[in-house]
């Protein structure tokens, strides 16, 4: 008789929990039907360009399907959880709030958290679009950095071709050169004998200015114009030390025996050749 009783009980409590489980079932069932008041269906016929003349209807609907299309992506719908995550918790930080203050309860603080979540959705938007630029940056430079050494290789492939192209070209002129390098030395050599010869007579000409030669004295310019001609003086100097200096530079240079010694006492922009004088041995 007791087991009987206490079968009897146990059904009790089985249906019971049963009946608990089906009150909780219809109750988050309301739940989420009470959170979630309305209608995507009837709200895009709303704003259907077909069912309304209001010309932003179609910017309205287009955006409700990119909302639509967004949280139907799972990758999507999991950076826009983090984003209302993130601004729940900044909300609760900044206001020094926990969760089981009674301020999160009510309707302010949903605004709030709505108002928060958008501009944390922005803030990521405006991240992600810093990153994509300096992605895209760092991409060109990768690209332009690949283009200059492919430039690199098909400018130093071109030199190492015409290098070769030219390499008959460049023994043929170096055993050019070669043949004609003994007989040539022999050609100067007669060249400058000339020269100097033709430059011993007189006919060299100095940049020596008029200057110079007129305030030297009469026995120094005498000797200077045996060896300076002046029809063959130049006028570009004007400076009796440069003048001087080129011309005894000039007549050593031809093997003449040249003894100078100059000094310059400025006065009144005046100068005065001290000494001066020259021997034309050749040796």
């Amino acid at each position: 008789m007791a087991g009987k009783d206490s079968k009897e009980d146990k059904d009790a409590l089985d249906a019971l929990e049963a009946e608990a489980k089906e009150f909780d079932k219809d109750a988050e069932i309301d739940r989420i039907l009470k959170a979630f008041r309305l209608d995507a269906y009837a709200k895009s016929l709303l704003i259907h360009p077909d069912k309304t003349k209001n010309p932003l209807a179609p910017d309205a609907f287009d955006r409700l399907k990119k909302a639509q299309t967004e949280l139907m992506d799972e990758k999507h719908r999991e950076r826009l959880d983090e984003a209302i995550a993130d601004a729940r918790m900044l909300l609760l930080r900044e206001n020094k709030w926990t969760v089981d203050s009674e301020e999160i309860k009510t309707d302010e603080f949903r605004r709030m958290w709505r108002d928060k979540t958008r501009e944390v959705l922005i803030d990521n938007e405006h991240r992600r679009r810093r990153q994509m630029k300096a992605q895209l940056q760092e991409e060109g430079r990768e690209q332009r950095r690949a283009d200059a050494e492919v430039e690199d290789r098909k400018r130093k492939r071109q030199h190492e071709q015409d290098w070769e192209a030219t390499r008959d070209e460049r023994i043929s002129s170096w055993r050019q050169f070669q043949k004609g390098q003994s007989g040539g030395e022999k050609e100067e050599e007669e060249e400058a004998q000339a020269h100097r010869l033709k430059m011993v007579t007189g006919v060299l000409r100095l940049s020596f200015t008029w200057t110079t030669m007129r305030w030297m004295p009469d026995k120094i310019r005498q000797q200077a114009m045996l060896l300076v001609q002046p029809k063959e003086v130049c006028y570009g100097l004007q400076g009796e030390y440069e003048a001087v200096n080129v011309m005894s530079q000039a007549l050593r240079a031809v093997e003449c025996h040249v003894h100078v010694r100059v000094a310059f006492t400025r006065s009144n922009q005046r100068t005065t050749v001290l000494s001066f004088s020259h021997a034309t041995t050749i040796s």
